[in-house]
């Protein structure tokens, strides 16, 4: 679970309140000393990028703070979207 405050990059169009995500799996490959990839898959609507900074504090918890030192997203994919049935039947109007 990663309870995440509202962004600050998003803070002025978004309300300001906790989000609860889950975070269902995470793969780190080391390509250098000081560079990982990450393969995250997690619940949406989780903001990733804070995932890995914490955002000062407001995504708990983050790389950031589990490594107890300063993280940054350099480069983001997004490799998949996954829909849950229900979703995907409003989407087709059924």
């Amino acid at each position: 679970m990663i309870n995440q405050l509202t962004p600050q990059r998003v803070a002025h169009r978004r309300a300001i309140k906790i989000r609860k995500k889950y975070l269902y799996r995470l793969e780190v490959k080391k390509l250098k000393p000081n560079l990982v990839e990450m393969l995250i898959r997690c619940q949406g609507g989780l903001y990733i990028k804070e995932l890995i900074h914490g955002d000062e504090g407001r995504t708990s918890p983050s790389v950031s703070e589990l490594m107890d030192t300063p993280a940054k997203c350099v480069e983001l994919d997004v490799m998949d979207v996954e829909l849950e049935a229900s979703k995907l039947d409003e989407i087709k109007g059924i």
